[in-house]
């Protein structure tokens, strides 16, 4: 992706994470635990909000790069095209159906499908491994669910598995 189109993600990925983060005060505490509900949707705007920041300074050494490379040549450097945003807005409306699958698909099955959705919008055409993408989008999502149900005792939705 180009840097702009990474800043311009980092961006909206921070304040995104924010949003998250102040939207996770308002879930309820259902059961008194070390860890409560809240812990999990925090953790992750947290997590997001500094690799988003990691990726508007990356992007923006590597615009500051490019633009000394340009100067070095005395021309311009490519303009970014429609294509250049597709996994941005793929993400961002992989995020919305993961959200609304969640709960009547489960916690296992809606992850694993937002894994592979978000492999292939991440990796160009040539590089996808299927198989590996989908032993590793359900080992992660299974891992995941045990480690959150019995060692962290939160309740996760198993929708159609359960």
């Amino acid at each position: 992706m180009k840097p702009k189109m990474d800043m311009i993600a980092g961006i909206f990925l921070f304040v995104f994470s924010v949003i998250m983060y102040y939207a996770s005060f308002s879930i309820k505490i259902l059961m008194v635990s070390r860890i409560g509900s809240r812990f999990v949707p925090q953790l992750l705007a947290i997590a997001m909000g500094i690799l988003s920041l990691v990726l508007v300074v990356q992007s923006l050494l590597r615009m500051k790069t490019e633009e000394i490379q340009a100067r070095e040549k005395k021309g311009g450097s490519a303009a970014w095209s429609l294509r250049d945003t597709v996994p941005i807005w793929g993400t961002f409306l992989a995020l919305i159906v993961y959200a609304v699958t969640f709960e009547p698909l489960g916690f296992i099955v809606s992850t694993t499908l937002y894994l592979l959705v978000q492999f292939y919008l991440l990796t160009s055409m040539v590089k996808r491994k299927h198989l590996v993408f989908l032993i590793s989008a359900v080992l992660t999502s299974v891992v995941v669910y045990f480690i959150f149900v019995k060692v962290f005792y939160l309740m996760l939705p198993e929708g159609i598995l359960g």
